[in-house]
């Protein structure tokens, strides 16, 4: 199903930029919100290894908030190799910081005795700051999540963003934001039809991955099956570039 001339795009309303950035994360082979929000968090993080983190109050609200998650704590340092080869210390400085809070947030809370459950309607106390905990590039990536699915409903009647409800659609994660948020029924509707059939396609092939490695009925694999599992993965949760190398998509 492609979207209906009532459901046809409104380009004037997609800022360029967007349009762009969406139009680079097509050509990823990826889940496009996945490679869109990957390419916007490095930006956001390089801009602050080089420039945000030199203010004051930045680097306050930075700390405040524990730091970097997990994820995008690693993300920063790859960004910072990848930039400063000749060693940047905007990480190391960073770090130094978040090592004598850390150290007296422990200490502070090691001291602290014991408490009981808080009685029914007593005032709760200001949130705690908590090292790893999700940081202001995690809130800035739902942000921005969000955005890009909502503008995507605006270009999928073009023929360069067709390949979404075709060959390459979205992840179920934010595939299934999009068939629930997108305005029209009909968009909604065609989203939910191309989720469905590479789901299906994937697990038929799955299907073949696990029989083949069946003791009973083990065969060699061909170059196209080896790596089913992770396009499963992908599919299902998208594409982690912490953890995974990139790679070329069929």
């Amino acid at each position: 199903m492609r979207p209906t001339a009532s459901a046809q795009p409104r380009a004037h309303q997609v800022p360029e930029f967007t349009r762009i950035a969406l139009e680079h994360a097509l050509r990823s082979g990826l889940c496009l919100i996945c490679a869109a929000v990957r390419a916007s968090e490095r930006k956001s993080i390089h801009a602050f290894l080089y420039e945000g983190m030199m203010s004051p109050g930045v680097r306050q609200d930075f700390l405040r908030k524990g730091g970097f998650c997990r994820r995008h704590f690693w993300m920063a340092k790859q960004i910072e190799e990848d930039s400063w080869q000749a060693g940047g210390i905007g990480l190391a400085i960073l770090c130094e910081d978040l090592l004598r809070l850390a150290s007296s947030i422990i200490e502070e809370r090691g001291a602290q005795p014991r408490k009981n459950k808080p009685l029914i309607g007593r005032r709760t106390e200001s949130a705690a700051i908590t090292i790893g905990s999700p940081c202001i590039f995690c809130e800035e990536h739902a942000t921005r999540e969000a955005y890009l699915i909502e503008i995507l409903e605006e270009l999928i009647g073009e023929p360069r963003f067709q390949r979404i409800l075709q060959d390459q659609p979205l992840c179920v994660v934010h595939g299934q934001i999009a068939a629930i948020k997108w305005k029209t029924v009909e968009n909604r509707a065609s989203m939910a039809t191309a989720l469905r059939t590479q789901l299906q396609r994937l697990a038929a092939e799955m299907r073949i991955f696990i029989d083949k490695h069946d003791h009973q009925r083990r065969s060699e694999l061909r170059d196209e099956e080896r790596d089913v599992l992770q396009y499963a993965i992908d599919a299902l949760v998208g594409f982690d570039h912490s953890v995974v190398q990139e790679r070329e998509h069929p």
